[in-house]
């Protein structure tokens, strides 16, 4: 059993066991029509006879038509059973006889065995090249080589080849580009083995593919060059438009510009200019270029064009033109005469055209002729109308063109006197028996009455009052006198002016609308002080500070104070020590800890402390007519008696004698408040007349108030004293001060 097994597998294999199979069957060709093609059957260990069908019917063997290789007849066939080779030649090929499906087959061995073989069928197909390829709209519409839509629209198009064989490949291409196809390709056979075949297309268009080309190729084996079937679009679609100028920027005055609109439609749409100003925009021009020659500033402004056709109207588009010009003023808010009341508000208001945009001064010009810049906007707002608004006003614009001022405003203020006070002198300082001259200068509308209040004169001092033109005694006020339009001057003068007219002057100014009030000060100083007598003092005083500051140098010097701790333990009670061998005293510096630099301290009364200024070692003791004789520590050096001061004559003193236990003082009689005894100015001046022994000296007065019934004697004061207050009085007011109370009620 195994043994057979393995023999019929090797039966399979090989020529032994007689079976017979293919080695190669015919597969599917194409050939010309008239050209020759060989369909392969090869079998192996063939001992059958071949045989053919084309289209499952058998087809014999025909000289010059259907031949296998090899002899004709019994040869032929002797000849294909040796070989294996069963191969048919198709000689003259043609669509109506050849083009089809053929199949190889092999009879059996013998009558015994069952090895028929049959292969599977092999198209041969007989090319033939298709007819014209055409294209049209789907659905079968007609055929134009113009497609019409509408922009937005989607067109459908199909691609018809007929007559070729095999079928051809179609292909899409809009403006030479390959375009996909939206559904697949469909061919039919048609009868006599021929095909037809058609492919479809779906195009969305819009404006930017009016004009383009769509082709449908047709691709045959049988053609030399592919088929191709053209059709051009044509997309309406409504206009859009592009303005433009001929010049960018601003325009002179005179030049020429061209603005241009290029509508952009199909079918062509039609041109409409418009200028935009206020109201109606009326119709300027048609054509697509609008040429501007000469152009002024009525020309300025913005231009319009659109477009339209049967699909609709386009989206307007505008440019502007601008023209430079000078400054125009078209109006003003007021008329050539503004009657403004005083204190109350005013308006002005100027309205300007120009380009570039001019800039706007208001000015104007004063009654005196002075020129002020009042606002630079083109309304002019015064929140309160003053004298000084009074004059010409104008409106004033300017830009890069040009100039202009508009026709002057005339600006009259009516209202209540305003004085001016930039101007007013409210003080005057006269030497006695001067004229006095005093001026105001205001201004109102209508004309105000003017009086001036003197106040007391004369010996019977009785209040006077003077209006302008009249006089009394030495007053005399003037007469109203015009500055300027509505504005005015008054004066008051005064001949040889007194002390007693030291004191103030009223002058009112009223009119319909109200009244005004100025008070005029004078001051009256009489100049005879100002005598010998003064300069007297001065140099007195001065040779007295040099003195006195040799005096402290040469005392610095010799007790070395300026380098020593202070040590004033053996001053108690206003005495000194002298047994004490403390002989440190206290410096300049060191000894004014206490108090800011003016004394030592020493024992006040019970127990207290007071501060000793340095020059109150040169005063006097509480004994009336005796001396308190300071003597420096350990030095036992007396004082000058030329410094020392008399008790008696001392205008500060109020019974005449101090206790023991208290220091002089110039002030107070207890305690020390005051370290420097001060010279006063008056003082000064009466110690330095008794020296000047003038035989016209005036009488001397006594003193009244605080400084007792008798005028003072001043022989010394301390160092530091002198120094500070030697020197003459520094102001007008000490000397009138001197001057009161020397010769108080002599004038």
């Amino acid at each position: 059993m195994n043994k057979l097994v393995i023999l019929s597998l090797v039966c399979f294999s090989t020529q032994v066991c007689g079976m017979q199979r293919f080695l190669e069957t015919p597969v599917y060709t194409e050939v010309n029509p008239g050209g020759s093609i060989r369909l392969p059957c090869q079998v192996e260990s063939m001992k059958g006879e071949c045989r053919w069908e084309k289209d499952g019917v058998p087809v014999g063997l025909y000289p010059g038509k259907y031949e296998m290789r090899g002899q004709a007849g019994d040869q032929l066939r002797q000849g294909a059973v040796n070989s294996g080779d069963c191969g048919l030649d198709i000689l003259g090929a043609s669509i109506e006889y050849d083009n089809g499906v053929w199949q190889c087959q092999v009879t059996a061995s013998d009558f015994k065995q069952r090895d028929t073989l049959i292969s599977e069928g092999a198209q041969l197909v007989v090319r033939v090249k298709p007819a014209e390829t055409l294209v049209r709209q789907a659905g079968g519409g007609r055929l134009t080589d113009r497609l019409t839509a509408r922009a937005g629209e989607e067109i459908e198009l199909e691609c018809v080849s007929e007559g070729g064989n095999p079928a051809p490949v179609l292909t899409w291409l809009v403006n030479s580009q390959t375009f996909q196809a939206t559904s697949s390709q469909e061919n039919e056979r048609l009868s006599g083995g021929l095909w037809k075949s058609v492919a479809f297309l779906k195009l969305p268009v819009s404006r930017t593919d009016n004009g383009d080309k769509v082709e449908c190729v047709a691709e045959h084996p049988a053609l030399e060059t592919p088929s191709t079937a053209t059709i051009q679009l044509e997309i309406f679609y409504p206009p859009r438009i592009d303005v433009t100028i001929s010049k960018s920027g601003a325009l002179i005055e005179g030049s020429e510009v061209t603005l241009s609109c290029q509508a952009e439609a199909n079918p062509p749409a039609r041109i409409t200019w418009r200028k935009l100003e206020s109201g109606e925009a009326s119709i300027i021009g048609t054509t697509p270029q609008l040429h501007l020659a000469g152009i002024s500033k009525e020309d300025a402004g913005t231009y319009q064009c659109t477009a339209e056709n049967e699909l609709g109207l386009s989206k307007p588009s505008t440019i502007p033109v601008l023209v430079h010009y000078a400054p125009v003023i078209v109006g003003l808010g007021v008329s050539k005469k503004l009657d403004a009341r005083a204190g109350e508000p005013a308006h002005l208001s100027c309205q300007v055209q120009g380009a570039p945009r001019p800039s706007i001064q208001w000015l104007q010009q004063t009654p005196t002729g002075e020129v002020l810049v009042r606002g630079y906007d083109e309304e002019l707002v015064i929140e309160s109308v003053s004298y000084q608004h009074q004059g010409s006003f104008v409106c004033s614009a300017k830009n890069t063109i040009g100039e202009v001022q508009s026709e002057p405003i005339a600006v009259q203020v009516t209202g209540k006197p305003e004085v001016d006070r930039l101007k007013l002198q409210s003080e005057y300082v006269l030497n006695l028996g001067d004229n006095f001259a005093a001026s105001v200068e205001f201004c109102a509308r209508p004309l105000p009455r003017v009086t001036w209040n003197l106040g007391p004169v004369g010996q019977a001092a009785r209040t006077v009052e003077l209006i302008s033109g009249s006089t009394f005694e030495r007053f005399h006020a003037s007469n109203t006198r015009e500055m300027s339009q509505h504005c005015f001057q008054v004066n008051l003068d005064i001949a040889g002016i007194r002390l007693e007219d030291s004191h103030e002057f009223e002058l009112r100014i009223e009119n319909d609308f109200g009244r005004e009030v100025v008070h005029v000060r004078a001051i009256v100083v009489d100049t005879r002080l100002f005598t010998e007598e003064v300069f007297a003092a001065v140099v007195v005083g001065g040779v007295l500070t040099i003195l006195l500051i040799t005096v402290v140098i040469v005392y610095v010097v010799r007790s070395g104070c300026c380098f020593g701790k202070s040590n004033m333990d053996g001053i108690k009670g206003g005495k000194h020590d002298s047994g004490s061998d403390r002989t440190d005293l206290e410096s300049c510096r060191s000894s004014t800890d206490s108090s800011n630099g003016m004394g030592a301290v020493v024992g006040g009364r019970n127990g207290t402390q007071a501060v000793l200024p340095p020059d109150a070692l040169y005063g006097t003791t509480s004994k009336k007519n005796t001396y308190f004789e300071p003597e420096f520590n350990n030095s036992k050096e007396k004082l000058r008696p030329d410094l020392i001061r008399s008790e008696a004559n001392s205008p500060y003193s109020s019974s005449g004698s101090y206790p023991n236990n208290h220091l002089y003082s110039p002030y107070t009689t207890t305690g020390i408040s005051n370290p420097c005894a001060i010279e006063s100015p008056e003082a000064l001046y009466s110690s330095v007349k008794k020296k000047s022994k003038r035989s016209n000296s005036r009488p001397e007065h006594q003193y009244s108030g605080h400084y007792g019934s008798q005028r003072p004697e001043y022989r010394s004061q301390g160092v530091d004293c002198q120094l500070e207050h030697s020197s003459v009085p520094s102001s007008i007011e000490d000397i009138l001060l001197s001057y009161k109370l020397q010769y108080k009620g002599e004038l």
